[in-house]
């Protein structure tokens, strides 16, 4: 039997399968073009070229672990370290365009785009193998694999082959040359439209904040809002932490937002002139309120952005006079990160800004923005701000200083192609909230037992999807939740608190369980967390108001803080992550892999909790120290008297290596040199 799989079909595929002697005994298709679809039913090939249909929360090994660690804990990783050591350390236009910024951070650079490329490639492969073991009993020489042609063939074949016994094949795409240069045509569009705009905007306007020069202005510590929340007190989520528990000077801080769908508002505007903290929005679709100063572009911008676009283009031509086409693949990536870097150097030269704040690092564009304050003199700085099991291509930082919770995290962040100056360990970052909820969980606590609750649980899921690339279904989610409604309805001593990831999406997604939500909420134990994006609440909150905590294991997130700060938490693994080191620790005592089990467990816990003490025990997580090694309630502190360093130095006009150096000595000093570890300089 002889199967041929597509990663995207296209008309000339389907004419071609349609024409020629049939040679497989199937043919899947994982994408398919809007006319190859017509063309499909037309000539009425359905039956013989199909669709795989498929969800990732089904793919499975043997043992019944979920592809999903592999795949991206591995295998895109090592795809991507050949990519870098093969092509991009190798090519000349990348290494040369490197040089203009920092060579090593630019191919980080482009090591996330490639990343982003080869991701669903990588995935189809696993796919691939799974179908094969499945329905094929294994054999590996019945499946094709064709995909477009893409510069990293040769790497993907050979990873095919090697690792998975799948063979590829590749074929000239049309969408795909469309698609680069309407990439190229659109970046090469945008950066002339904004030197014109803004050359028409400086004309206007001759002078103003944004075109004044930084020897006016005093040093500035900026930091990107985020979503994750708008506020200065310590019981809500906060995107600041930092700014919260240390003395930071607030007139020496700029918050800037550029979310479109999220815009500074009045209210955020009144907040930030009470907290006496400057605030600007970086276009004027980020910016609800009137009193919201915009960014624009200055001069400055204009005139970097041309000369570096005028350098690519003339880069780019000496490779073809080389005839080294290959390199012009990324040619339009090169000038996307121009763009970004021009905008954001002009942005932290105007204001003023030595110190930035920004823990995106998924966005491989957030590598231009790091380079050009590194250009103004500045210091970039991100955090963690998630539990990271595995290793992935997005986790790459190359923020000049990134703060870890502790050293658990970093292999996992190395492997990633992570290239920071330093790295610092500083605990769990919002563990300030451990007691500033407390007097809000006895509460929440109390609402529920009044209404007769002898026994509270809390539940926290992760977003789930019905695309094809959920790890997490809608149906399963539904699953777990109805479990749990159920058991309120049917047991009077149980109060259940419920933390939805995406509050505001919820009964949307999981419509089939409305009707039971509302019936257990009438009973008045059980209570859902709110939240516009993201649950407002520290998820502490409704932990330190629970006896046991019920968590995923996919995230992982909710479940340190909530073991760090006092509660009893288990997790729920029905996508199967066996590889993961909870199975070591306590299997179905720490983690369970069945719902039935989990609540079997519960239900003994609660009738002699002495003889079952090992449920949800902290001490069963071996690696907890490693996770936190202060656990102390000072991790925000430790982050905001460290970039008060930095910030000490560039007031008495220190040079950013200086300003690192004394912050790193400082640091190094109070808390352990074992706690920093330099990778640069």
């Amino acid at each position: 039997m002889k199967v041929r799989f597509f990663s995207y079909l296209t008309a000339f595929h389907v004419i071609s399968i349609y024409l020629s002697p049939r040679s497989y005994n199937e043919i899947y298709y994982f994408n398919i073009s809007k006319i190859g679809d017509f063309l499909l039913g037309l000539f009425r090939r359905r039956q013989q070229i199909k669709l795989f249909e498929f969800s990732f929360s089904e793919i499975k090994d043997n043992s019944g672990e979920n592809y999903f660690p592999r795949i991206y804990g591995k295998d895109l990783i090592s795809v991507c370290d050949v990519i870098e050591e093969e092509i991009f350390k190798k090519n000349p236009f990348i290494n040369t365009f490197g040089k203009m910024f920092n060579l090593e951070k630019v191919r980080l650079y482009f090591r996330k785009i490639a990343g982003r490329e080869v991701n669903d490639i990588v995935v189809f492969i696993n796919i691939i193998v799974w179908y094969r073991q499945q329905f094929l009993e294994g054999k590996p020489d019945e499946v094709e694999f064709s995909i477009e042609k893409t510069p990293f063939f040769d790497i993907l074949k050979e990873f095919a082959l090697k690792e998975h016994d799948v063979v590829l094949s590749s074929h000239f795409s049309l969408r795909k040359f469309f698609k680069y240069f309407y990439r190229f045509g659109g970046n090469l569009y945008l950066s002339t439209l904004v030197c014109i705009k803004t050359i028409i905007d400086t004309v206007r306007v001759s002078n103003g904040a944004v075109t004044q020069g930084r020897d006016n202005r005093i040093p500035l510590i900026s930091s990107l809002y985020s979503l994750k929340g708008f506020t200065f007190d310590l019981i809500h989520r906060c995107d600041f932490p930092w700014l919260l528990m240390s003395n930071t000077p607030h007139e020496q801080v700029l918050i800037y937002f550029e979310r479109k769908d999220a815009p500074a508002t009045d209210d955020m505007v009144d907040i930030l002139e009470q907290q006496r903290i400057n605030f600007m929005a970086m276009s004027n679709g980020a910016a609800a309120s009137k009193r919201m100063p915009v960014y624009k572009p200055s001069i400055r911008a204009a005139k970097l952005l041309f000369d570096y676009t005028v350098k690519i283009l003339f880069l780019a031509y000496k490779e073809i006079l080389n005839r080294r086409l290959e390199s012009l693949v990324y040619l339009s990536e090169a000038l996307h990160f121009i763009r970004e870097y021009s905008k954001a150097y002009d942005f932290y030269y105007s204001n003023g800004i030595k110190i930035n704040i920004d823990f995106i690092d998924h966005d491989p564009y957030r590598i231009a923005r790091h380079l050009a304050l590194e250009a103004n003199g500045g210091v970039s700085i991100s955090h963690q701000a998630s539990n990271w099991p595995i290793p992935n291509v997005i986790l790459g930082s190359c923020a000049d200083i990134m703060f870890l919770f502790g050293p658990y995290y970093y292999q996992t962040f190395i492997r990633s192609g992570t290239c920071n100056h330093s790295i610092i360990f500083c605990g769990y970052i919002t563990d300030y909230s451990f007691i500033a909820v407390k007097e809000r969980s006895e509460k929440l606590r109390e609402k529920l037992v009044d209404n007769g609750a002898k026994f509270v649980i809390c539940y926290f899921d992760e977003n789930s999807s019905d695309g094809r690339m959920s790890v997490i279904p809608n149906s399963r989610s539904v699953l777990i939740y109805k479990h749990f409604l159920n058991w309120v309805l049917l047991d009077k001593t149980i109060g259940l608190i419920c933390s939805p990831k995406r509050p505001k999406t919820l009964q949307v997604r999981l419509s089939e369980i409305t009707g039971l939500i509302k019936k257990a909420k009438d009973t008045g134990r059980c209570i859902f967390m709110e939240g516009e994006y993201a649950a407002k609440n520290y998820p502490t909150e409704a932990a330190q108001a629970s006896d046991i905590v019920i968590s995923l294991l996919l995230g992982g997130t909710t479940s340190l803080e909530n073991f760090l700060s006092g509660a009893r938490v288990v997790y729920l693994d029905l996508e199967g992550l066996y590889s993961y080191p909870e199975y070591k620790w306590g299997r179905d005592t720490i983690v369970f892999d069945d719902i039935d089990n989990l609540m079997s467990a519960i239900n003994k816990y609660r009738s002699d909790s002495k003889s079952f003490d090992e449920l949800g025990n902290i001490n069963m997580v071996a690696t907890i120290k490693q996770k936190d090694p202060f656990h102390d309630g000072k991790a925000a502190e430790r982050m905001g008297r460290y970039i008060n360093w930095l910030l000490e130095m560039f007031n008495q006009g220190k040079t950013r290596e200086k300003a690192i150096e004394y912050a790193n000595e400082k640091y190094a000093k109070i808390w352990g040199s074992e706690n920093i570890t330099r990778i640069k300089g």
